[in-house]
């Protein structure tokens, strides 16, 4: 069984997202779905405690950024770990507090 533990928290017209477990296409879902419902301006996925990252987890990332992307959002990524290099279409940032210089 694939646990994701999510910790949510809107500031500003940006919602942090920090992920520990796995990301899978039920929590893209809910990703787009509260974008649409609460008119969010920035998503900050913070990936720090993400287990290993799975090629799937990789296409979901990757398809949560361009449906943010057509929304005209924008999606920024902390992560310490080299897959960085992974979403070199997406802008990565050190910290939380980096988003509010960026939006």
């Amino acid at each position: 069984m694939k646990i994701l533990k999510t910790n949510l928290e809107y500031r500003k017209n940006i919602l942090f997202i920090r992920l520990k477990g796995r990301f899978d296409q039920k929590e893209y879902n809910q990703i787009i779905n509260s974008i649409t419902e609460l008119g969010i301006k920035c998503i900050v996925l913070n990936l720090k405690e993400l287990k290993p990252i799975s090629l799937n987890e990789i296409k979901n990332i990757d398809k949560l950024n361009k449906g943010i992307l057509k929304k005209k959002n924008q999606l920024l990524i902390i992560d310490k770990e080299v897959r960085n290099t992974l979403f070199s279409n997406i802008v990565k940032i050190n910290s939380e507090i980096e988003a509010f210089s960026l939006i």
